[in-house]
């Protein structure tokens, strides 16, 4: 029987493989608004379920808190946040965001999660950031004006 961290490398490099490995994730709403909380979740779902590698799915919307999204959880099967405010309330307000620190804020609780899920999951296992902040969701920064923004300017909304 093959380790964890070996079954997913050498499916990755197209070896043999003992059997494919497995996985799945979910959010974890709630538990996910601290870093030791999110990573507690993960932590316990993969010892109650032995998965071949963690796949860390951070907090619905993170992406988009720090410049002013404002959500709240509401009763779903998905775990996903519903939007109250954006930042984004026309095709302008783009050029207003600013960079910020990754390693503050909101930024910052979800690279501290990864940390302690690293750090806690153990040598044999790898662990995976699910990240939408490279291309995050138009709603997410501003609900249906920027989707449809898009729809009509067939562009993607990132900020610039």
């Amino acid at each position: 029987m093959m380790k964890k961290r070996d079954r997913v490398r050498a499916a990755l490099l197209g070896l043999p493989v003992d059997r494919p490995p497995v996985a799945l994730w979910r959010h974890f709403p709630r538990t996910d608004q601290s870093a030791a909380g999110l990573a507690r979740a993960h932590l316990d779902f993969q010892a109650r379920y032995d998965w071949d590698f963690i796949k860390v799915t951070e907090t619905s919307g993170y992406s988009a808190e720090d410049w002013g999204t404002v959500s709240e959880y509401v009763d779903n099967r998905e775990g996903t946040r519903t939007g109250l405010v954006y930042p984004v309330k026309e095709p302008a307000a783009w050029r207003a965001l600013r960079p910020l620190d990754v390693h503050r804020g909101v930024l910052g609780r979800e690279l501290e999660a990864l940390r302690l899920v690293r750090a806690g999951a153990g040598p044999d296992i790898h662990v995976l950031p699910r990240s939408s902040a490279r291309c995050p969701r138009p709603s997410t920064w501003g609900g249906r004006v920027c989707w449809m923004t898009c729809a009509i300017t067939r562009r993607i909304c990132t900020p610039r």
